[in-house]
């Protein structure tokens, strides 16, 4: 019986685009759902395939936005907000062209591309198997043209379909056009005057290949019990990936500044000693964050070399909550004017051009 054909692909469905966001199925007619297309494959197909057909659904050109995904996505009640946040180092909010051509380029023998789509693949499963179900068998008596696609994205399927809801077994076709004219289709569908296709209880199956991925595909027609629309969008062409911003190299340079405090220098006092010496320290800003600070050394105004003054290496290093600011720490009991010198290494906030 042609119904239960029918509700057994309704069980196996995976994925209907639906153009107007916030639709429920239960107030659309078969057709308006329909018309943009089933993206059905076998429940025994494997996770893989699945997660692939599900790729080539969100890498369609009319998603030209992670918005128009997510508003999409949320009419069908498929949570886009669960795909992964960043692909090959884009991300889905501000970088949504380079994303989609990631997404394309996935290795889905990888156990771990598979995990990161699993929880949105079996949410669509979910969706999609009670959408198709009230649309089809709440219709009987009606005609409707449906797509389905599969891994490759240049290859779907037409589906024309007639439940019948009692005599005429068959639905006669009065007129059927698939554009582009690049497209084509196996077996054909014929609407001259003298001889027509007819629509059987059992459906007709068109096999169709579409030249680009990129064309988007548009069936219009009419058959005596109903209009045979579908659509199917085309896939966006992967533009050339950027190449990943190369890591920050460290950055080296030195600071050098008195040890008097305020107001002939900006050396400050910790406020403590250590045996009879002063503890202080300096801060040097670097336009970056800090990851190495060394003490070099410390001359007297003639550029002598200091005495009475001693590093303080395990208080030298990044200032405490201030990673931009280097701290430079000494102890003395010499209050002669003294220039210390420290080097430090640091990564730059952005990559030097």
């Amino acid at each position: 019986m042609k119904t239960s054909t029918f509700a057994r692909i309704a069980v196996t469905g995976l994925l209907v685009f639906v153009m107007a966001p916030h639709r429920t199925y239960c107030q659309t007619e078969c057709g308006e759902i329909l018309e943009h297309g089933i993206f059905n494959i076998s429940s025994t197909d494997s996770l893989q395939i699945r997660t692939k057909v599900f790729i080539n659904w969100l890498s369609q050109s009319s998603l030209d936005s992670y918005q128009k995904a997510l508003d999409t996505g949320g009419s069908l009640g498929i949570p886009i907000e669960d795909i992964p946040v960043n692909i090959s180092g884009y991300e889905r909010a501000s970088d949504w062209h380079n994303y989609q051509a990631s997404l394309q380029k996935l290795d889905f023998s990888d156990e771990r591309n598979l995990d990161a789509f699993k929880k949105v693949v079996i949410a669509a499963d979910q969706g999609i198997v009670s959408a198709w179900t009230t649309c089809v068998l709440n219709k009987a008596g009606e005609a409707h043209a449906a797509i389905e696609v599969n891994s490759d994205p240049r290859q779907f399927l037409v589906l024309l379909d007639y439940t019948p809801k009692g005599p005429p077994n068959s639905d006669e076709i009065t007129d059927f056009a698939i554009s582009p004219a690049t497209v084509t289709c196996t077996p054909r569908i014929y609407t001259y005057w003298f001889w027509h296709t007819y629509i059987e209880s059992q459906g007709i199956i068109l096999n169709c290949t579409r030249q680009l991925e990129s064309d988007a595909v548009q069936i219009t027609g009419n058959s005596l019990k109903g209009p045979l629309k579908a659509k199917l969008g085309g896939i966006s062409s992967p533009p050339p990936i950027a190449p990943p911003r190369p890591p920050a190299e460290p950055v080296t340079t030195s600071c050098s500044k008195s040890t008097f405090g305020p107001p002939a220098g900006d050396a400050i006092s910790d406020g403590y000693k250590i045996g009879d010496q002063d503890v202080w320290h300096f801060k040097c800003p670097v336009d970056g964050t800090v990851t190495s600070v060394t003490y070099v050394s410390c001359v007297y105004s003639n550029g002598s070399a200091c005495s009475h003054i001693n590093p303080r290496p395990e208080k030298t290093g990044q200032c405490p909550g201030e990673p931009r600011m280097a701290c430079v720490t000494w102890q003395t009991n010499d209050g002669n004017y003294k220039v210390v010198t420290a080097r430090i290494t640091y990564i730059p906030d952005s990559p030097k051009k």
